[in-house]
């Protein structure tokens, strides 16, 4: 989800100035024109947060997790289990010219309740950090009838920073993503997505075991991701949203990790994006994922925050 609201979390952060400062009465405009200073030039470089609480369900907030259970190919029930926590990305991107930008970005969660009630998943937990390079309009805008198709992407380059990364000696992962959008012409309404493949670098293809004869298991080696999502403009602060989410993970023996009742390939999302600052977003949402039950339809709320 945080990914795939990509648009939001990577809010453009502008403001415009105009001198209110009329010309001194018997002062000609052109001497008062030469004494005003010229705007400063923007600082290249910013720092930026985006966090990402994700609840319980809605129809018990107090629960702090949820689980629900599904029937498996086999007629046997599995449980699905859920987690309630706090996503956190902290960027410092430098701006290397207009249209591209490298952002070093720290990514870590912070697990408040876990439904396997396994209290050592509780607390912070880093997720494998990444170097992200991002370009705005890979392609020039094209102009359909009266609509606006523009193209942005970037490419990411993860570090083994996560504990099972580190555990069983991973080298990382490389990802690229495209972010294609569509402006309808004197409409409120808008199309945008994100699409990304990720690939994981890895020495071996089975999990390393945390104990002695402990079981072990296959590692990831590919994500495929789609996000489509249609917006609605109710105001120029307030932006509607149903996003789409489908994804397709394969593991190092090369079997789709979703194959399993237990995952879900597909969930949908919608919510609003409100913002109430040049600096401040918050984006509030529901996340049902469509292999469960529409009871187990849990909360979400995001800030998008620019420090600097």
């Amino acid at each position: 989800a945080a990914t795939a609201l990509w648009s939001f979390a990577a809010l453009a952060q502008s403001s415009a100035t105009t001198s209110t400062n009329p010309a001194l009465a018997g002062t000609s405009t052109a001497n008062s024109a030469s004494t005003e200073k010229a705007p400063a030039a923007p600082l290249p470089i910013s720092i930026s947060s985006f966090n990402i609480f994700y609840g319980g369900p809605v129809t018990n907030p107090g629960q702090h997790s949820s689980s629900d259970s599904v029937i498996n190919t086999a007629g046997d029930t599995s449980t699905v289990l859920q987690r309630e926590y706090i996503r956190n990305q902290i960027g410092f991107g430098y701006k290397l010219n207009p249209k591209t930008t490298i952002t070093p970005v720290l990514d870590f969660d912070i697990t408040l309740a876990d439904a396997s009630s396994n209290a050592k998943n509780e607390g912070f937990h880093w997720r494998d950090s990444f170097i992200k390079v991002s370009r705005s309009e890979l392609t020039p805008a094209i102009m359909l009838g009266a609509n606006k198709f523009t193209l942005d992407g970037d490419a990411r380059l993860y570090v083994p920073t996560s504990l099972s990364s580190r555990t069983n000696n991973s080298l990382g992962s490389v990802r690229a993503s495209l972010f294609p959008a569509l402006a309808f012409a004197k409409s409120k309404w808008s199309l945008s997505a994100v699409l990304f493949a990720r690939y994981y670098m890895q020495t071996q293809d089975q999990s390393t075991p945390a104990t002695a004869g402990a079981a072990t298991s296959p590692l990831a080696r590919l994500d495929l991701y789609a996000g489509p999502q249609i917006n609605y403009e109710l105001s120029s602060k307030v932006t509607a949203f149903v996003l789409y989410e489908m994804g397709g993970s394969y593991n190092t023996h090369g079997i789709q990790d979703y194959a399993s009742p237990t995952n879900s390939g597909t969930d949908i999302e919608p919510g609003m994006n409100i913002t109430l600052h040049d600096r401040l977003s918050l984006i509030p949402a529901l996340n049902w994922y469509t292999n469960q039950r529409l009871s187990t339809t849990s909360m979400i709320l995001m800030a998008s925050i620019k420090l600097l």
